[in-house]
């Protein structure tokens, strides 16, 4: 997008970017030099891919959750719910109880499967060999 400033505001950029700039999280709109085949002055961040959306650890809390945002899936929840109080119990637990969970795990083995795809696409584009400037001179 146009970066237009008028009356000290940015116009033409998102609302994300407007308030990140509130909140002093803006990246520096200083020149950045890259000194070739020497050592860099700043550290900069690695060119590395990370497209994979969960740790081994929040595989289970964040798919849970991802999955019961979904209505049906949250109203299936509290049917099943329901059979543990006598009073709304309409069958038997197994036939509320089997499905919810089986359609649970087959989600969350599901999302595993993809992070797994992400990940191993991020070590291979990672793994990558790439030709670099060396011994060249560069003015701008």
């Amino acid at each position: 997008m146009v970066e237009v400033e008028k009356n000290g505001q940015v116009e033409g950029l998102g609302c994300c970017y407007r308030l990140k700039k509130r909140l002093g999280m803006t990246p520096s709109r200083e020149p950045r030099s890259v000194l070739i085949n020497k050592e860099q002055p700043v550290q900069y961040p690695s060119n590395l891919m990370k497209n994979t959306r969960y740790n081994w650890f929040t595989l289970i809390p964040i798919g849970l959750f991802n999955y019961f945002t979904i209505f049906f899936n949250l109203y299936f929840l509290g049917i099943t719910v329901t059979q543990f109080i006598p009073l709304f119990d309409v069958g038997e637990k197994v036939t509320y109880i089997v499905p919810l969970v089986l359609c649970t795990c087959f989600y969350l083995a599901k999302e595993a499967w993809d992070d797994i795809m992400r990940w191993r696409g991020d070590l291979e584009c990672n793994r990558k060999v790439y030709k670099t400037l060396a011994d060249v001179q560069v003015s701008w």
